[in-house]
């Protein structure tokens, strides 16, 4: 009998021990989300520049581009306490973005929007790299699959780790593939802190663009051949080529950085060679200061094509602030054959 009692005993003590350990236990992992005795569902939403902007430039047809969505979802315990993964999901279909949360803890949502351009985001059967790379607490893990849903984390949390960066693989326009800093694509970014579920709740994230615009307007030399350069767009044109538009959304290096500050902006240089008939080279380069969510033309053309500006004659720039649709910056070269007389601009 006393045999009996004293199984009894160790066995009641191993049955209890469980809930100790879990009462212990400070740390909560989203494997317990189906243990929460109450999980509300939510609908996840985006807002901002992208449903609407007075920049006539930005709001060209979208037909055809491609355009997906990277979330992080994060919860906390309290406000004293720092926020911890809980899921992930890459969209490319707003009404999917549904996701069930425990009701009694708050959450943190990071969005990252891509959207073609002149480059088309990288896609390989259904799986994207970067800014879409997964990761976990114990490293990287490689491309994500676009599944239209919420990954709720387990013990080991995955995420997206890139969503607040600019490189992108892309496709190019002449079908190669690249990992740019500053890819021609379109570019937004948002985060909602401090979200408690409701019933019927719509977790709404407020999107900024973190893109400028630069549209090329090229006339062709009077001879030889125009290359234009910059760290974000290379293009040329001949002398026997009609007029040459490039206009594309560049995404910015810095992706967080230009969303935490209003009046973002960038300077880049405009390297000009013009490769003469003559076998002489000219080069010129101009700085420009590219503006969040603002297009930025750039007229390129020589002094035979267009009015000569008066007692110019090699380079000119002339700027224009127009609040709706961005600046425009002309660079006027000179048609004139370098001689002893007329040195080039660099002379």
């Amino acid at each position: 009998m006393r045999t009996l009692r004293k199984w009894s005993t160790v066995l009641l003590a191993l049955a209890i021990m469980p809930f100790f350990m879990s009462c212990n236990n400070d740390e909560w992992t989203p494997s317990t989300v189906k243990e929460e005795p109450k999980t509300i569902k939510v609908s996840v939403g985006l807002d901002g520049e992208f449903i609407s902007t007075s920049f006539t430039p930005f709001t060209r047809a979208e037909t055809d581009k491609k355009k997906v969505y990277g979330i992080n979802v994060y919860y906390r315990e309290s406000s004293n306490r720092d926020y911890k993964h809980y899921a992930y999901g890459l969209f490319d279909n707003v009404q999917d973005m549904q996701i069930s949360l425990p009701a009694s803890y708050t959450y943190k949502f990071e969005c990252s929007i891509v959207q073609d351009d002149l480059d088309e985001i990288y896609e390989d059967h259904g799986n994207l790299n970067r800014p879409f790379l997964s990761f976990s607490s114990n490293g990287y893990i490689g491309d994500t699959s676009l599944q239209n849903k919420f990954i709720v984390s387990t013990s080991s949390p995955i995420y997206f780790d890139n969503l607040k960066s600019g490189t992108t693989k892309v496709k190019k326009a002449n079908g190669t593939l690249q990992l740019a800093g500053i890819p021609a694509t379109d570019r937004l970014y948002g985060e909602l802190e401090g979200y408690t579920p409701e019933v019927g709740g719509h977790a709404l994230i407020t999107m900024k663009r973190t893109a400028f615009g630069a549209k090329f307007i090229l006339n062709p030399p009077t001879d030889g051949t125009l290359v234009v350069s910059t760290s974000f767009a290379n293009m040329n044109i001949t002398a026997n080529e009609d007029p040459k538009t490039v206009e594309s959304l560049y995404t910015f290096p810095e992706v967080y950085n230009c969303w935490k500050i209003e009046r973002y902006t960038q300077t880049y240089d405009i390297k000009l060679t013009w490769k003469r008939k003559t076998g002489e080279i000219q080069e010129y380069s101009q700085k420009v200061t590219m503006r969040r969510n603002i297009m930025t033309t750039i007229n390129v053309y020589f002094n035979n094509n267009n009015v000569k500006p008066e007692n110019d004659t090699t380079i000119g720039i002339s700027e224009d602030s127009m609040p709706t649709a961005g600046e425009t910056i002309n660079i006027i070269l000179n048609d004139e054959t370098p001689t002893d007389d007329n040195p080039s601009p660099e002379e």
